[in-house]
């Protein structure tokens, strides 16, 4: 599910630089890579390498094709990029998981999405992270599934939307929006998308409250678009405001000589 933006805004309109390998992450600042699942056969073989035991028999359950594809290039790359970080080898990255299914890293945050075959993993050293990658399904019924998911504010305003490609448009870039919040927030969809509305029409990220029921700790969360080629959606949430924004285009030149 998903669109390109084109926003003016550094935040909402980055530049996906291609490294020639990885590159340092700063403090302060995130760091959004993507990469495609139909990766060559070196970058593919190298990724598969890096799988644990556990997750190789996770991946022969997996019908071959595009989610396996995902399922390899992503944990491969997500090892790689984490293990440069944090100067480890790749090999030595444990990837644990959280009470609501999220992975993490100690040390480091990083959020991992996919969809039809692209991939975007973000990383950080300090902020929560969610991230989400929508592939745009124009068939699908926006407005039937807004009003069962969405904050009444968002239900009224895809009404009013043309039916067709600009109600789904509109639908992607808010559900987009609300998976990278639910993901930062680290409940995923066991959170309630109707609990907090977003605004899909600001260039700047925008402060998201959710309800003290689902947030005990009063921690809110900054959310901004992302720029995607055509037929994605795309977004980033994080627990931290104002945090530049550097993105890369995983090249497997940058993965290789990593």
């Amino acid at each position: 599910m998903g669109e390109m933006e084109s926003k003016s805004a550094t935040h909402s309109d980055p530049s996906w630089a291609r490294p020639e390998r990885a590159v340092a992450l700063e403090a302060d600042e995130i760091q959004l890579w993507r990469v495609h699942a139909e990766a060559s056969g070196r970058l593919y073989d190298r990724c598969r390498d890096l799988l644990t035991a556990d997750e190789v028999e996770r991946l022969k359950r997996l019908r071959p094709g595009m989610a396996a594809d995902e399922f390899v290039v992503g944990r491969g790359s997500l090892r790689m990029l984490l293990g440069a970080a944090l100067r480890q080898s790749p090999r030595e990255i444990v990837l644990q998981t959280g009470a609501h299914g999220k992975p993490f890293t100690p040390g480091i945050e990083f959020s991992v999405s996919h969809s039809r075959g692209l991939i975007l993993i973000a990383l950080s050293w300090s902020a929560t992270l969610g991230v989400d990658v929508e592939a745009i399904d124009p068939t699908i019924e926006a407005l039937e599934i807004a009003r069962d998911t969405f904050a009444a504010s968002e239900i009224a305003v895809i009404e009013k939307a043309q039916e067709g490609a600009e109600r789904v448009q509109v639908f992607y870039r808010w559900w987009a929006r609300k998976e990278a919040v639910a993901k930062a927030h680290g409940q995923g969809i066991t959170l309630s998308l109707k609990e907090f509305a977003v605004d899909v029409d600001a260039e700047e990220e925008r402060e998201i409250f959710l309800s003290a029921e689902s947030n005990p700790t009063n921690r809110c969360f900054f959310v901004r678009g992302i720029s995607l080629p055509i037929g994605f959606a795309g977004a980033l949430a994080a627990g931290e405001s104002n945090l530049p924004l550097r993105c890369f285009d995983l090249e497997r030149t940058a993965l290789l000589n990593s």
